[in-house]
């Protein structure tokens, strides 16, 4: 069966909707900014409409066709076309690799680039090693001057002086000079004194393995000896280095190794030689007398007792020859001991600290130990002027200046003995 035909003019199309898109030039409408507000589009006529949508590419709206697109769903939305700047950077090519090297071959260019490596290490090598010289130039200047607590400063020499190493003794004997004048009060005077000093017991280290120009010096022995003579007591300082320098107060003794430092010294005086004021003290007694169980001496404390000496290397000691006794370190029986073969000076001097000295009276226990008796005593001091608080090399030398100045001063607390 046939289907009936119909004419395509009778049927009826329906219009499709016109779609408007207006890029205004002008960021406001009716003279207010854009808002999201809804504007009303100005009327245009039908002629001026095409149907559909024209899709244009940004790079080809030029700037002063750009401008902002405001909708009722949106405050504001601006669309900015790239600049011509922006593509011309884009498309410039990378830089051309010289024509020189494009000439060579692939062995000279590795060759070239190991060179330059090379020549990079060498300079990081080269800049390590000035550094590191001239910390060790300024070491070296510093170490040649010796700060010296002696009146007159002593003079640099060279880096290394031969000495002989091992365990010496030092007997002091009757002291070269012998002051106490830093105590103000006369039945006090007797707790600085220079005739009981014991012998000492020198130690010149071997240097170490990379340190073959060093040389090392301790005093005192291992041996723990508890207190049980009167007089002053043993010392113990941890190892010094010696310093190559000339004593300017006796040039004729050549070169010499000197050291410095401070510690505690420690003096047992019998209960007597230190009584009330406006009473006489017994006379010192210097024989180093055994203490007694029940006796009941005083330990009068000087902290920071200057501590120094001069090893004169090139002048032999008279006493090479003889020993002094000392007690094992094993506490039982005593040892022989060479004497120091050099010529040496040796210097103690209570320097003005805030340390105050002080007398403390104890009392001999019947198992041989000291044990505290009675109140602490503190001492008069003639010079009340107090060094202030210093550490270090900062102490060091503060305590060299004041040396100085105390030479000529009678209220200075001061030994000094020349053995040899």
């Amino acid at each position: 069966m046939r289907l009936p035909r119909s004419s395509s003019r009778a049927t009826t199309t329906q219009a499709l909707p016109s779609i408007q898109t207006l890029f205004r030039s002008s960021p406001t409408l009716n003279g207010s900014p854009c808002t999201g507000t809804p504007v009303s589009p100005p009327k245009v006529s039908d002629k001026e409409v095409e149907d559909g949508i024209e899709l244009v590419p940004i790079e080809r709206l030029k700037r002063e066709d750009t401008s902002k697109i405001c909708t009722p769903s949106s405050d504001e939305k601006e669309f900015v076309s790239r600049s011509q700047l922006d593509l011309e950077f884009g498309s410039k090519p990378l830089p051309r690799v010289p024509k020189k090297w494009i000439r060579l071959s692939i062995k000279w260019r590795i060759v070239a680039i190991i060179c330059l490596q090379l020549l990079f290490l060498l300079t990081i090598v080269l800049s390590l090693m000035a550094t590191k010289k001239e910390s060790t130039d300024k070491t070296e200047q510093e170490s040649a001057t010796v700060q010296s607590a002696s009146p007159v400063q002593p003079s640099p020499t060279p880096r290394y002086l031969p000495i002989q190493r091992g365990t010496f003794a030092l007997k002091l004997g009757s002291p070269q000079q012998a002051m106490s004048g830093c105590l103000s009060q006369s039945n006090e005077s007797a707790a600085w004194q220079c005739a009981t000093h014991p012998s000492l017991q020198v130690t010149l280290l071997p240097p170490p393995v990379d340190q073959n120009n060093l040389a090392i010096l301790s005093l005192g022995s291992d041996s723990d000896v508890k207190p049980s003579e009167y007089g002053i007591q043993d010392l113990k300082i941890e190892p010094l280095e010696l310093k190559p320098t000339t004593d300017e107060e006796r040039k004729d003794n050549g070169l010499a190794y000197y050291f410095n430092t401070t510690y505690t010294r420690i003096v047992l005086l019998k209960e007597s030689q230190i009584v009330a004021q406006g009473q006489p003290p017994t006379p010192l007694d210097t024989s180093m007398s055994k203490i007694e169980i029940d006796e009941r001496p005083w330990m009068c404390v000087f902290e920071d007792t200057l501590l120094e000496g001069y090893i004169y290397v090139t002048q032999p000691s008279a006493l090479n020859n003889s020993g002094v006794e000392f007690a094992a370190a094993n506490g039982s029986g005593a040892v022989m001991i060479s004497s120091l073969p050099y010529v040496t000076k040796i210097i103690e001097q209570k320097m003005l600290t805030d340390t105050i000295p002080y007398c403390k009276q104890m009392k001999m226990e019947s198992n041989g130990t000291l044990a505290p008796y009675g109140d602490k005593k503190m001492l008069t001091l003639s010079d009340t002027s107090l060094m202030p608080a210093k550490f270090g090399e900062e102490l060091r030398v503060a305590m060299t200046e004041q040396r100085r100045q105390q030479m000529s001063s009678p209220n200075a607390c001061r030994c000094q003995w020349v053995i040899g």
